[in-house]
């Protein structure tokens, strides 16, 4: 739209009004999608990095469970090594004591006499047992019953020939070693035949 307008000094100026339509709307809505698209973008970059904190996360989680699992069956292995040394150096022990026990010249005499009392024999396992300070002591028949005891009540009079360790000892002039389960708990032990002449 055109209008001359005439200026107070005579001089004509031209004057251009420009209507407001769609146009200006336009303009509008292309200023306001710098905006939008600059949150989009803000948002795709929030979910690629929690996704990858989520990925680290898993394969951080993951290497410390293999981790985890490597160190445990390192110490099981040694803990193992350990329990097994422990256990031989102790069966060790057992046959090297059985061996001077069998020898004890006190215990030999005393067995060497016909018809020796039970109680004669378990005085002298008394003695010797005091020297030792824990476990226990017994003399079994040949036949594999048991005559005399220090420190296992519960064993006197028992018929132990089926124990294999008693049967491996019958058969033998070494000590052999053998475990057996006695009021719920498991007892290593050495048994040695006495020999006279």
């Amino acid at each position: 739209m055109n209008n001359d307008v005439q200026s107070p000094a005579g001089s004509q100026s031209r004057a251009t009004a420009v209507p407001r339509t769609t146009g200006s709307r336009h303009a509008a809505s292309e200023r306001g999608a710098p905006g939008t698209s600059g949150s989009a973008l803000s948002l795709l970059i929030l979910a690629l990095t929690l996704g990858v904190a989520a990925v680290w996360s898993l394969v951080a989680l993951h290497q410390l469970s293999s981790s985890i699992v490597r160190e445990s069956v390192t110490h099981l292995e040694r803990a193992r090594r350990t329990f097994d040394l422990t256990r031989a150096r102790t069966l060790d022990s057992l046959r090297a004591q059985a061996r001077v026990m069998v020898e004890d010249p006190r215990l030999k005499a005393t067995l060497e006499v016909d018809g020796i009392d039970e109680a004669t024999v378990a005085d002298i396992l008394g003695d010797l047992g005091k020297l030792r300070s824990t476990g226990f002591l017994m003399v079994l028949t040949p036949d594999g019953h048991v005559f005399a005891q220090a420190g296992a009540d519960e064993l006197r009079g028992l018929d132990l020939s089926g124990s294999s360790a008693v049967k491996k000892a019958q058969n033998t002039l070494e000590a052999v070693t053998g475990s057996w389960v006695i009021g719920a708990k498991i007892l290593d032990l050495s048994i040695m035949p006495v020999r006279f002449r």
